[in-house]
C-alpha cells in the first residue's frame, strides 16, 4: 500500500461512516460496551479482586487448628475462613458464568450488525470488481473502513474497563484492594480488546468478500434492491434471539440475587437478635498471663462485672468471632436420642462460645428451657443452648432439653454436652451466611473460653457515647487488653451484608448493561432490514396495502424474534435459578413474576425499538420506489 493511498482509503472510510450515522454509533456502543464490561469484570475476577470479607482475616489463634475449644481438630472441622471460601467462591463463579453471558450479549450484538451491513455491500464491490477493482484492493478498502473504527473503539472500551474496574474495586467494602496494572489488568484488557477487534473484522470482511464469489452479473441487475434471503434472514432472527435469550438469563439472574439477598433480613425478628443500642468491640487476649482457660474465664466474668458497674449500660455479652452474625467453626453434631430404635442423627452444626447473659443482652428469645449462668464453669457438667433448627434437624417430634450431643467425631472419649435451653435462629445474609441457615450450637464461654471476643454492651440511648467509659473499664480490669474496632452492632451487621449488597449492585449494573446491549442490537437490526425491504414496502403499498399493514408486518417479525428469544431464556433460566437456590438463601426458582416482569419488560422495550424502523418504512413512497425501477 502506497502512502497515498492510505489517506484516500480513510477519506472514504470516514465518508462512509458519516452516510449510515445510526449504524455506526450503534455498532461502537455495542463495540466499546462488550470490550469495557469485559474488561472491567474479567479483570476484576482474574486479576484485580483479593478475597477481603469480614472475619476472614483472623487471628492466628482463632483458626482453631486442633479443634479450639474442643480437643482435637476433627476431619469435618470447618473454621471460619474455610467455611466463607467456598461461598465467595460460588458468587465469584456466577459473575464469572454471567460475564460470559454479557459477552456473548456484545458479539452476537456486534456480529448481527456488521452481517447486516457486510450483506448490503454485495453490490457495490461487485461493481469495483467489475470495473478492475483486485479482490486485494477490495480487502484493503474494507480493511481501512473498519480497521480505524474498530481499533479506536476497542481501544477506548479497554480504557473505559480499567477504569470501571477501578471504581468496582474502590467500591468493594471489604479491605483496600488494587487494580493489578502489570500484568493482570492490561493484559486482560489487551486480551478482551484484541478479541473483539478480530471478532468485528471478521464478521466485517467476511460477508462482504463472501458475495464476491457469486455471479457478479446477477448482483449487478439486482443491485440494492434486493431483500435478505431465507438463509440470511434466518441466521440473523437467531442471532438476535440468542441475544435476547442471553439478556434474558442476565436479567433474572441478576434479579433473582437482587430480591434473594439485597433486602434480607432487616427486621428484628428475622436477624433472630436485636441490634439497637449496641456497642461492640474485638478483643485479642494474646497475653502470656491468659494463656490458661481458667486465666480467661476468670477474666470473662471480671470483665462483664466492671462493665455492669458503668452508668448507662444496661447488660452485656461475650461472644466467640462470628456469633453475633450467626457464623462460626463448622463441625458434625451427634445427637444421641437414648430410643433404641433410633440410636442417633448426625448433622453439620456452627458452634459458638457466649457468656452468661449473651441472649438476652443481644435480644434473642429464649424458646425454651435457659441460657448460661455464672454457674456453669469449667468445673461444671458440660451443657448447651441449641438453634431452633439444630432442634428441628437432630431432635424430631422430641422435647430437645435434657438430650445429649456431641460435636465432632464420635469418640467414647469425647464429651456429651447436655440441651439446656433453645434459642432462636440468627439469620444475618452474609459471605458464608448466605445459604441455607446452618443448625447452631452454643457453649459456655466460661467452660470454653476462646482465645478472641466480641464484647457487645447494650446501652441507653446512642452506643457511641459510652464507648470511653466502656475501653477504660476494660483497661482497668486487665491492662493487656486492646480493644479494636469499637463500632455498633447495627454496623457490625451492615458490615457483613456489605459484600452481599456490593455483588448485588454489580449484577444489577450487568443486566442493564446487557439489556442496553440488546436493545440497540435490536433497533439497529430492525433499522437495516428495513431499509433493504424499502423496495417490497413500496410494491405492497402501490397494490393496496394500508400503511398500518406495514407496521404490522415489521412488528410481527421483530415479534417472533423476541419470542423466540424469552422461550430460549426460559429455558436456560430455570436450570441456574436452581442452582442459586441451592447456593443462596432466599433466592426462589419458581419466582414466576419476576420472570413475567422481565420478559414484559423485554418485549415491550424491544417492540418500542422496532416502532420507529416500523413507522419509518409505512411513510414509504410508492411513486418513488416503482420509478426507481
Amino acid at each position: 500500500m502506497t502512502m497515498t493511498a492510505l489517506p484516500r482509503d480513510l477519506r472514504y472510510a470516514l465518508r462512509g461512516w458519516r452516510r449510515v450515522p445510526g449504524f455506526a454509533l450503534a455498532l461502537g456502543l455495542s463495540l466499546a460496551g462488550g470490550v469495557a464490561a469485559g474488561t472491567a469484570l474479567l479483570g476484576l475476577l482474574l486479576g484485580g479482586l483479593r478475597r477481603s470479607v469480614p472475619y476472614t482475616d483472623q487471628h492466628p489463634l482463632d483458626a482453631v487448628p486442633r479443634g479450639g475449644w474442643l480437643g482435637e481438630r476433627t476431619p469435618h472441622l470447618r473454621t471460619i475462613p474455610e467455611v466463607q471460601d467456598p461461598h465467595f467462591a460460588t458468587l465469584l463463579g456466577v459473575v464469572l458464568a454471567l460475564t460470559a453471558l454479557l459477552l456473548l450479549v456484545a458479539a452476537v450484538n456486534v456480529g448481527v450488525l456488521l452481517l447486516a451491513r457486510g450483506s448490503t455491500r454485495h453490490t457495490e464491490l461487485a461493481l469495483r470488481a467489475v470495473l478492475g477493482a483486485a479482490p486485494r484492493r477490495l480487502a484493503r478498502q474494507l480493511l481501512s473502513e473498519g480497521g480505524l473504527f474498530v481499533a479506536l473503539t476497542a481501544t477506548l472500551g479497554a480504557v473505559l474497563g480499567g477504569l470501571a474496574a477501578r471504581g468496582l474495586l474502590a467500591s468493594w467494602p471489604g479491605q483496600p484492594v488494587a487494580w493489578d496494572a502489570a500484568p493482570s489488568g492490561v493484559a486482560v484488557g489487551l486480551a478482551v480488546a484484541g478479541g473483539a477487534a478480530l471478532l468485528a473484522l471478521g464478521c466485517w470482511l467476511l460477508p462482504a468478500l463472501a458475495g464476491l464469489r457469486r455471479d457478479l452479473r446477477s448482483a449487478l441487475a439486482v443491485g440494492e434492491r434486493a431483500t435478505a434471503g431465507r438463509g440470511e434472514g434466518q441466521l440473523r432472527g437467531a442471532l438476535v434471539a440468542v441475544q435476547f435469550a442471553a439478556a434474558l438469563v442476565l436479567l433474572a439472574g441478576g434479579g433473582l440475587l437482587l430480591r434473594g439477598f439485597a433486602d434480607a433480613g432487616q427486621a428484628p425478628r428475622d436477624l433472630g437478635l436485636d441490634p439497637r443500642d449496641t456497642l461492640t468491640l474485638q478483643l485479642r487476649l494474646d497475653a502470656p498471663h491468659l494463656a490458661q482457660p481458667a486465666a480467661r474465664a476468670a477474666l470473662f466474668a471480671h470483665l462483664q462485672s466492671q462493665v455492669a458497674e458503668l452508668p448507662g449500660v444496661v447488660d452485656s455479652s461475650l461472644a466467640s468471632t462470628g456469633a453475633w452474625v450467626g457464623l462460626g467453626p463448622t463441625d458434625l453434631a451427634h445427637a444421641l436420642l437414648q430410643v433404641p430404635a433410633r440410636p442417633g442423627i448426625v448433622k453439620p452444626a456452627r458452634y459458638h462460645a457466649v457468656s452468661p447473659g449473651h441472649f438476652r443482652a443481644l435480644g434473642t428469645p429464649l424458646l425454651r428451657g435457659r441460657e448460661f449462668t455464672p454457674a456453669d464453669t469449667l468445673d461444671a457438667p458440660r451443657v448447651v443452648v441449641v438453634s431452633e433448627l439444630f432442634a428441628f434437624r437432630l431432635f424430631p417430634g422430641l422435647d430437645p432439653i435434657g438430650k445429649r450431643v456431641q460435636l465432632g467425631s464420635v469418640s467414647i472419649t469425647r464429651e456429651w454436652y447436655t440441651v439446656v435451653g433453645v434459642a432462636r435462629d440468627v439469620r444475618a445474609p452474609g459471605i458464608g451466611n448466605a445459604q441455607e441457615t446452618v443448625p447452631a450450637l452454643y457453649l459456655s464461654a466460661l467452660q470454653h473460653p476462646p482465645r478472641a471476643v466480641g464484647l457487645a454492651v447494650r446501652t441507653r440511648g446512642e452506643p457511641r457515647r459510652h464507648a470511653a467509659a466502656v475501653v477504660a473499664a476494660l483497661r482497668r480490669a486487665d491492662s493487656s487488653l486492646a480493644p479494636r474496632s469499637v463500632g455498633t452492632l447495627a454496623e457490625e451487621l451492615e458490615r457483613f451484608r456489605a459484600p452481599l449488597r456490593w455483588f448485588a449492585r454489580l449484577l444489577g449494573a450487568m443486566a442493564a448493561v446487557a439489556l442496553a446491549l440488546a436493545l440497540t442490537g435490536l433497533y439497529a437490526a430492525v433499522s437495516l432490514q428495513t431499509e433493504r425491504r424499502t423496495r417490497e414496502f413500496g410494491v405492497r403499498l402501490a397494490l393496496g396495502a394500508r400503511a398500518r399493514d406495514l407496521v404490522l408486518l415489521v412488528l410481527r417479525g421483530s415479534a417472533r424474534t423476541v419470542a423466540w428469544g424469552v422461550g430460549l431464556g426460559l429455558f436456560g433460566l430455570l436450570p441456574l435459578a436452581r442452582l442459586l437456590q441451592l447456593r443462596f438463601h432466599g433466592v426462589d426458582p419458581l419466582d414466576l413474576g419476576l420472570y413475567a416482569a422481565l420478559a414484559a419488560l423485554l418485549a415491550a422495550v424491544a417492540l418500542l425499538a422496532a416502532l420507529r424502523p416500523a413507522l419509518r418504512a409505512a411513510r414509504t413512497d410508492p411513486a418513488l420506489v416503482l420509478r426507481a425501477e
